[in-house]
């Protein structure tokens, strides 16, 4: 009943959070100076939404270094809504739009890697990202049905240090806190 599926649910999103600690606890460094610091860096959305490419991302990257940036905390490089495309017929991984991303994410990820960056990337937790439902836009895929598929994609194939997981659309049966969420949780607590 009811109650059941309640109990379960918070069952979940404690595990969740004990897993979620345990991962952001490993590797994480912060200055000896009482405070933790947020994830810094640069992400596409700001400034520049859909209008991206893979020199613009690799430039961020270098830009980030060059300029003391990376240096002073600012550590991540993430690639926002804009460069998910259908999905692989066979494999159901997700597609990434070549005419933007020519040398594909692993590639694009191992160069940010030799940085001494983090790469992320965004999803959404509904069929389609947000700008998926723009009219203007293809159709580009969220998670939804393929979360184990695209968690493997990102943190094994792709090499992904961190996920936006929007909340664009709708997925039936979704838990406040999503099947994405969880793997990811599940995912980085194996690595």
């Amino acid at each position: 009943g009811s109650g059941t599926q309640s109990r379960t649910l918070a069952a979940v999103v404690r595990m969740a959070r004990i897993l979620a600690l345990a991962c952001l606890g490993t590797g994480a460094l912060a200055l000896d100076n009482g405070y933790r610091l947020p994830p810094m860096g640069w992400s596409s959305w700001y400034g520049f939404t859909q209008n991206i490419d893979e020199g613009m991302v690799r430039g961020m990257a270098d830009g980030m270094v060059s300029s003391g940036l990376h240096a002073a905390g600012y550590e991540h490089i993430w690639i926002d809504d804009g460069w998910a495309m259908p999905r692989d017929n066979v494999t159901h991984k997700p597609g990434v739009q070549a005419d933007i991303f020519p040398s594909g994410m692993r590639n694009l990820s191992d160069y940010i890697h030799s940085k001494g960056l983090k790469f992320g990337i965004y999803t959404s937790k509904g069929p389609l990202t947000c700008l998926g439902y723009q009219k203007t836009q293809p159709q580009r895929p969220g998670s939804c049905g393929f979360e184990q598929i695209d968690a493997d994609t990102y943190a094994h194939d792709w090499q992904v240090d961190q996920v936006k997981d929007d909340g664009c659309g709708d997925c039936p049966g979704d838990l406040p806190l999503t099947p994405f969420q969880v793997l990811l949780v599940l995912t980085c607590s194996l690595l």
